[in-house]
C-alpha cells in the first residue's frame, strides 16, 4: 500500500512538474513569436509608409510637371525632355515625326522661290503672295534698305491677313526671309518675329516660323523637311533668333515603353520613368531620379524619426513595392530572440532532468528506507516468533521449578521472577509481533460486542501479576460494551497500563473510566505518575521511540501501537492531559450495537 502511494505521489508531481515546464515552455515560445511579431509589424508598417512616401513623392513631381506637359501640348518649342504625354493612343509628348507617302510639290516651289528669275503666276491669295515675293526681290536687287523692308513688311502683312496652307506658306516664307537676310541692313526684329516670336494683329496672329514647321512636320517628307529645317536654322544664326529648343525638337528622344494600359500608376523602363492615367484615354509621365527621390525620401523618414542611424531605404523597380526599407533589426533582433529563447529553453529542460535526478534519488532513497524497514520489520518479526517457544519453554520450566522449590525457603521466590521476567518479554515480543502486522496490514480485526470490564479484568490480573507495585484501581462505566476485536483492544489497554505503572516510581493510582458519547465510547486511562517530559510530548506516538530519562524502558512500540490500534476501529488515542499531576489518554471506540439506546 505504502509503495502504491509513493507511486502515485511520484506520479502527481511529476505531471505537476510536467504540466509547469510546458506551460513555461508555452510562454518562452509566445515571447519568441511576440519579438518576431514586433519585428514584422515594424517591418511592414515602415514599408508601407516607405512605399506610399514613395508614390506620393512621384504623384507630386507628376504633378508639378503637368504644367510643362500641357505647354508641350500646344508649344513645340517646349522643353519636352523627361515628359511623356499619349492621347487617344497618339503619343503626343515627344512628338514623333511623320513622312508622307508621297513627295508634295512644294520641294520644288522652295527651290524654285529661292531663284531670283522664277516668277510664277497665280491667282488669289497665292498669287498675291508671289507678287510680294517679287517685289522683295527687286528691292534687293536695287539694294534700297527702305524699300527692301517696306517690301517685307507688306509681305508679312499679308502673310497675317492671309494663312495659306502649310506646304505654301512655309516653303514660301522661308525663301522670301532669305532673300531679306541677305540684305545689307535687315531688320533682326523682324527676323526674330517671323521665326521665333510670330506676329499680332487686328486679324488674329500667325506663329514664327520654327513652331509652324515644327507643328506641320507632317505634312513634308523627311527630306524636304530637313531643308526647310536647314534653312530655318541658317536664318535664325543669321539673325541671332534663338534656335536650341528647335534644334532640340527637330531630333526628339524616343518615348519610353509605357503599356498600352497602365491601369494604375507605376514604374517603368527599370524605374527611370513614373507614368499614370490622367483620363480615360491620356497618359502622362515623368522621367525621375529614383536614388534621388529615395534618398530624400529617406531624409525625411529620418527626420521624422521613423528610420535608425543604420536603417535606410533600397530601390528596386521590378518589385511589387519597389522601396523598402532595410534594417539590422529586421535580421538581428529575430536571432537574438532566437537565442534568448534557446536559452531559456535549456535552462528550463536543464532544470527538469535536474529535478527528474532528484525525485530518482529521493525514490530510490525512500525505496532504500522502505527495504530497510521491512527488513527490520522481518528480522523484528522472525526473532519475536522464534522467541516466543523458548519463551514458552522457560515459563514452564520455571513454574515447574515453583512447585519442587517450594520447601526450600532460600529458592522460593527464583521461580516467580523467572516467570514476572518471562511475561515482561513475552509482552514485548506480542508487541513486536502485533504492531509488525498491522503495520503491514495482515492484522483484520474480528470485531464483536465486548463489554470493557472483561478487558479491564484480564489486564489487571497480569499487570499485578508481573509488577511489584502498589497500585490502586479506581473504574467507572466498565460496563460499557464497544464493538471490537477482543484481542486488539487488551493490547490497547495493557500497553497503557503497563506505560503507565513503568515511567513511575513508588505507589501509583490508576484511574479507567468509560463514557458514551453518540454511538462512540471514550476510554478514560489517567494517572498520577510524573507525566510526560516536555521534549518527549512531539514524539511519544511515533514507533521506536523511548522517552529520555534513565528510567525509561520497553521497546518504544506500546503507544505506537495503541494508536494504530484505534485507528483500526476508527477511532483515536490522544494524549488528554500530562504534567505533574499525572497523564490522561483516552481512546475512541465504536459503541456496541445497541448501547447508545440502552444508555
Amino acid at each position: 500500500m505504502g509503495r502504491r502511494i509513493a507511486a502515485v505521489a511520484a506520479a502527481l508531481v511529476a505531471l505537476g512538474f510536467g504540466w509547469v515546464l510546458w506551460t513555461l515552455h508555452g510562454v518562452f515560445e509566445a515571447e519568441r513569436q511576440a519579438a518576431d511579431a514586433a519585428v514584422d509589424a515594424r517591418r511592414r508598417v515602415l514599408d508601407r509608409h516607405a512605399a506610399h512616401g514613395f508614390e506620393r513623392r512621384l504623384a507630386d513631381g507628376l504633378a508639378a510637371r503637368r504644367g510643362d506637359i500641357e505647354r508641350a501640348h500646344t508649344d513645340p518649342l517646349a522643353p519636352i525632355d523627361g515628359l511623356y504625354s499619349r492621347v487617344g493612343g497618339r503619343v503626343r509628348v515627344p512628338a514623333a515625326p511623320r513622312a508622307v507617302s508621297s513627295p508634295l510639290p512644294t520641294t520644288a516651289s522652295f527651290e524654285a522661290l529661292l531663284d531670283p528669275r522664277h516668277r510664277p503666276a497665280a491667282q488669289g491669295p497665292w498669287g498675291e503672295r508671289l507678287t510680294l515675293r517679287g517685289a522683295l526681290i527687286d528691292a534687293v536687287a536695287v539694294d534700297e534698305p527702305a524699300q527692301i523692308e517696306a517690301a517685307m513688311r507688306r509681305f508679312l502683312g499679308h502673310r497675317l491677313r492671309h494663312v495659306l496652307s502649310p506646304e505654301r506658306e512655309i516653303p514660301s516664307t522661308l525663301a522670301v526671309m532669305t532673300w531679306f537676310a541677305e540684305a545689307a541692313d535687315a531688320d533682326p526684329r523682324l527676323l526674330r518675329a517671323a521665326l521665333f516670336d510670330g506676329f499680332e494683329g487686328a486679324d488674329g496672329g500667325v506663329e514664327g516660323l520654327q513652331r509652324s514647321l515644327l507643328r506641320h512636320r507632317a505634312v513634308f517628307t523627311a527630306a524636304e523637311f530637313d531643308r526647310l529645317a536647314a534653312a530655318a536654322l541658317a536664318l535664325s544664326a543669321h539673325g541671332e533668333v534663338p534656335r536650341a529648343a528647335f534644334e532640340a525638337a527637330l531630333d526628339p528622344p524616343p518615348p519610353p515603353p509605357v503599356p498600352a494600359d497602365p491601369g494604375a500608376p507605376q514604374l517603368i523602363d527599370d524605374g527611370r520613368w513614373y507614368v499614370a492615367p490622367v483620363a480615360a484615354d491620356r497618359v502622362d509621365g515623368v522621367r525621375i531620379d529614383a536614388d534621388a527621390e529615395r534618398a530624400a525620401l529617406e531624409d525625411e523618414m529620418r527626420r521624422g524619426a521613423l528610420l535608425g542611424p543604420d536603417e535606410r531605404l533600397l530601390f528596386d523597380p521590378r518589385a511589387p513595392v519597389p522601396v523598402a526599407v532595410h534594417s539590422p533589426d529586421w535580421v538581428e533582433r529575430p536571432a537574438r530572440a532566437r537565442a534568448t529563447w534557446r536559452l531559456k529553453v535549456a535552462l528550463l529542460w536543464s532544470c527538469a532532468l535536474l529535478a527528474l535526478a532528484v525525485v530518482g534519488l529521493v525514490l530510490l532513497d525512500v525505496r532504500r528506507r522502505r527495504r530497510f524497514v521491512e527488513l527490520k520489520n522481518d528480522f523484528i518479526a522472525a526473532v519475536s516468533h522464534e522467541l516466543r517457544t523458548p519463551l514458552a519453554a522457560i515459563r514452564l520450566m520455571a513454574e515447574t521449578l515453583e512447585r519442587r522449590v517450594a520447601d526450600v525457603p532460600r529458592a522460593r521466590d527464583y521461580p516467580a521472577r523467572i516467570v514476572r521476567e518471562v511475561d515482561g518479554l513475552g509482552f514485548l515480543v506480542e508487541n513486536l509481533l502485533s504492531f509488525n502486522r498491522i503495520d503491514k496490514g495482515r492484522w483484520v480485526a474480528r470485531r464483536r460486542p465486548l463489554a470493557l470490564s472483561e478487558v479491564i479484568g484480564s489486564i489487571r490480573d497480569s499487570v499485578e501479576a508481573a509488577f511489584e507495585r502498589a497500585v490502586t484501581w479506581q473504574t467507572t462505566g466498565l460496563e460499557a460494551r464497544v464493538d471490537a476485536d477482543p484481542a486488539l483492544i487488551e493490547l490497547l489497554v495493557a500497553n497503557l497500563v503497563r506505560n503507565a505503572i513503568q515511567h513511575s516510581q513508588g505507589p501509583l493510582t490508576l484511574e479507567l473510566a468509560a463514557e458514551a458519547r453518540g454511538g462512540r465510547v471514550v476510554l478514560r486511562v489517567a494517572d498520577d505518575g510524573p507525566g510526560i517530559p516536555a521534549e518527549a510530548r512531539r514524539h511519544i506516538f511515533e514507533p521506536f521511540y523511548r522517552g529520555p530519562a534513565r528510567t525509561s524502558r520497553g521497546s518504544g512500540l506500546g503507544l505506537a501501537l495503541g494508536q494504530r490500534i484505534a485507528r483500526l476501529h476508527g477511532g483515536r488515542l490522544v494524549v488528554v492531559r500530562t504534567g505533574a499531576e499525572g497523564t490522561v489518554f483516552e481512546v475512541d471506540l465504536p459503541a456496541a450495537p445497541g448501547e447508545s439506546e440502552a444508555r
